[in-house]
């Protein structure tokens, strides 16, 4: 198995005298969004594509900023030689990142480049293109804080033993409990995980939605999604997107890179149902302890829309997926009209298919509002969700399904059921 940890070519703005201004209204903020707000990042990182004359600079949207962008003066080292850049604006405020792309036939030699901005200037290292590393692999990612090391292998395990994931690729946003060489020795150690990279992507997480639910202020999650493309897996041969609390699970059992690659679509997006434990246990709480998941919306999981269910994730195999579509956190959303008029042909809906979202595999960052604690009138023992357990922790039998919703009802109402 192979591991590592990544090395970003992070650029700041205040480097260059410079702000980042919120774009939200004052009255509009809420309980603190200055402190998550990222003030100061310019580019994320500095990285080469496919083509070695060709650089991305990948950050969030420079808003205030990019009237001093547009004065931006790139050199090369030693000979002083001006680059040629252009700027490519974020399409939608769901994937809101920001590209400055150079290109010139210098690059291919040159180890770093020289950003110039009003007098101020900025030497930085060009991380090399990772699109190797993850060639032909079946990638699970997703952005991750102080979740228990155990979470995150059982989380890599299932991934790799029920749906064929070979290749883990973890964005760690300042992690404080463990340091990545821990973390990354521990995905290691993940059987069938032949290949993983841990990328420290230490920016502010950024404040949660305003009035009106407007997403205006979150780039850090959409930022390493478009890293993730941009950067590992543009030759991957598929991509799942779902958090350390969330396990895809196919009704029939199965794999679920297996489905996309037979559904003749490049992107394929599913809901989810909230999930529980039906007993506390001595100890930290697992994946596997949590057996008891949402009754009516999995018995009409044919039937209702999606918007009854959580918000989507998705599975994304790259090379059919068209450059005018954008990763979001929920969804990969068409980012020109012609990519509209064209979304049914690269985009499914999977209604059987559905994630599982651990209540209690969470750290307390933010509140569950919407799960309800085990009740039997709620939850039902799922079967799916067992067998997959069986797969995925076979030393980890699950446990016997809780008495029956009947058994529930009539202790209920203090009645005994032979």
């Amino acid at each position: 198995m192979s591991g590592g940890i990544d090395s970003l070519s992070a650029v700041r703005l205040s480097t260059f005298g410079l702000r980042r201004e919120p774009p939200r209204p004052i009255g509009d903020r809420t309980a603190g969004y200055d402190a998550e707000f990222d003030f100061d990042t310019l580019f994320y990182d500095v990285f080469r594509t496919a083509d070695p004359r060709q650089v991305v600079c990948l950050g969030p949207p420079p808003l205030n900023c990019e009237a001093a962008l547009s004065k931006l003066i790139v050199r090369l080292p030693g000979t002083g030689a001006v680059v040629d850049w252009s700027y490519l604006p974020p399409r939608s405020h769901r994937q809101p990142s920001a590209k400055v792309v150079l290109t010139g036939e210098g690059l291919a030699a040159a180890g770093s480049v020289i950003f110039e901005i009003a007098g101020h200037r900025s030497e930085v290292a060009i991380q090399p293109g990772g699109g190797p590393r993850f060639s032909g692999r079946r990638v699970v990612t997703t952005l991750s804080k102080d979740n228990p090391l155990a979470w995150i292998c059982d989380w890599a395990q299932f991934n790799a033993r029920v749906h064929g994931a070979d290749a883990v690729l973890l964005y760690d946003n300042g992690s404080q409990a463990y340091d990545l060489a821990e973390l990354r020795r521990a995905l290691e150690a993940v059987p069938g995980v032949a290949e993983s990279l841990v990328v420290p992507w230490h920016f502010p997480h950024g404040p949660g939605v305003g009035a009106g639910n407007v997403q205006d202020s979150f780039y850090c999650q959409p930022g390493s999604l478009d890293h993730a493309r941009r950067r590992f897996c543009a030759l991957a041969r598929g991509v799942l997107n779902v958090d350390i609390d969330e396990l895809p699970v196919l009704p029939a059992g199965g794999s679920i890179f297996d489905r996309a690659e037979a559904s003749g679509k490049a992107v394929t997006v599913f809901a989810g149902l909230w999930t529980e434990s039906a007993a506390p246990t001595g100890g930290l709480l697992r994946h596997s302890d949590c057996l008891h998941s949402e009754r009516w919306r999995s018995a009409l999981r044919g039937i209702l829309p999606f918007r009854q269910f959580l918000r989507t994730k998705w599975i994304v195999l790259p090379g059919r997926c068209p450059e005018d579509a954008d990763w979001g956190v929920h969804d990969i959303y068409p980012a020109s009209p012609q990519a509209k008029a064209r979304e049914v042909s690269w985009k499914g809906h999977a209604h059987g298919l559905l994630y599982r979202h651990f209540r209690p595999i969470n750290t307390g960052w933010k509140p569950r509002r919407r799960g309800r604690r085990y009740s039997p009138l709620i939850y039902g023992y799922d079967r799916d969700l067992a067998r997959a357990f069986t797969l995925a922790f076979p030393d980890r039998p699950p446990s016997a399904p809780k008495p029956s919703l009947i058994r529930g009802l009539a202790r209920l109402f203090g009645r005994r059921v032979v």
